[in-house]
């Protein structure tokens, strides 16, 4: 898809979500816990833009969130572990390291 997709935190500051069209077509949500984790819980993405690097980007934005927080990512969430695990960009966030 060759759409135009804009990211934005979500208003209460927990999450951020992917729009296109104004159509909010994505989002994560996360906890802070402590002073110095976030915790993923929750990635979800409409099927119609599946595998068009929406989560890729929403997980970038909450760990952009987490370093500019000076804070540690921890993914509960299946789909934010998978990209964990497949993306080394995060390991400077990443609170469990598996490399």
């Amino acid at each position: 898809m060759l759409d135009k997709i804009e990211y934005t935190q979500s208003p209460d500051g927990n999450g951020f979500y992917a729009y296109c069209d104004g159509r909010m077509i994505g989002k994560i949500t996360f906890v802070r816990t402590g002073p110095n984790i976030v915790i993923i819980d929750h990635t979800e993405v409409d099927d119609d833009y599946r595998n068009n690097d929406v989560e890729l980007n929403l997980l970038r934005h909450v760990c952009d969130f987490a370093r500019q927080q000076h804070r540690r990512v921890l993914a509960i969430c299946p789909t934010a572990q998978i990209m964990f695990g497949q993306y080394p960009e995060f390991d400077d966030v990443r609170m469990f390291r598996t490399r």
